[in-house]
């Protein structure tokens, strides 16, 4: 008689919320929608940033056209040289481009399959929590007089399975937040990759030597004469040395604010209005890339 008034209560341990793992699904879900978007947002921006680079190329092509006597220093074998210079640099530059474009296409590919992988995941997580959660809190508390042996046993084992089962939804949604976690890392490498391609590849001669959370450093290598060359004396003389040199720009932009660091004697002579224009293109392209 004393069996007829057993309960079978569910083996649920009191620490499985399902409230709680509902929140945090849902969480996850719109962690990946908002990482969605700003995919889009910074492929979008694409025909806005070659404008400002376009135009900051601009600029710098002016300041070099100032100097556009540099030939009347030169004889006609440093001229060959360096002319042969630029297309070794050039052939360089293009070689490289090509590279980072494979790479960003790879980026690309993997972050759309990881995205919808996630999704596809996510769905099922819902479905599976949703029917977990329509079934009857009532039927927790079970009057095994109507029951023989067999149907006790596959009610104990169904609580168990539906435990376990709210276990496995936990462990799959800490799993989906660490993929998560990595396609939003990819995509800032995949950002970064998308400001040193498009810099180096519209403006020649412009190398970005790093691009960090609010700052990108770039550095322009060109052949403007030094400032020296150009004294009267020296032409006078004809002591001025024929020979090329690299002159160095390195413009910082961080923490909202734009300032010129080691910049060569020759650069110096560009006007302030002209500097000003540049560091307003690099920041747009920081601004619309999300630095």
């Amino acid at each position: 008689m004393m069996l007829e008034s057993i309960e079978v209560t569910p083996s649920v341990p009191p620490s499985l919320d399902l409230q709680a793992v509902r929140s945090e699904l849902e969480e996850l879900q719109r962690s990946l929608e908002e990482n969605e978007d700003s995919s889009m947002d910074s492929l979008g921006s694409e025909k806005l940033l070659r404008e400002c680079a376009l135009h900051l190329e601009s600029r710098i092509q002016q300041v070099l056209s100032e100097y556009s006597n540099v030939d009347s220093f030169l004889g006609i074998d440093d001229l060959d040289a360096y002319v042969e210079n630029m297309k070794e640099e050039l052939v360089a530059v293009e070689a490289e481009s090509s590279k980072i474009s494979n790479e960003i296409e790879v980026l690309k590919r993997t972050n759309i399959e990881d995205s919808n992988k996630l999704k596809m995941d996510l769905e099922v997580l819902k479905l599976s929590l949703d029917r977990f959660a329509s079934q009857d809190p009532e039927e927790a508390t079970f009057n095994c007089s109507s029951m023989n042996g067999e149907d006790r046993m596959n009610v104990i084992v169904d609580r168990e399975c539906n435990a376990f089962e709210v276990l496995e939804l936990e462990s799959q949604i800490e799993k989906n937040k660490k993929i998560l976690k990595s396609l939003q890392e990819v995509d800032e490498i995949f950002k970064s990759l998308d400001v040193i391609e498009q810099v180096e590849g519209t403006i020649g001669g412009m190398k970005v030597i790093d691009v960090a959370d609010n700052s990108i450093r770039l550095s322009l290598h060109t052949h403007i004469p030094n400032v020296e060359d150009f004294s009267t004396l020296q032409r006078l003389e004809g002591l001025i040395e024929k020979s090329e040199s690299d002159h160095e720009l390195i413009i910082e932009v961080s923490n909202g604010t734009m300032e010129l660091k080691n910049a060569e004697r020759s650069f110096l002579l560009m006007s302030t209005c002209m500097i000003s224009s540049m560091l307003q293109s690099l920041s747009a392209i920081l601004h619309w890339n999300g630095l």
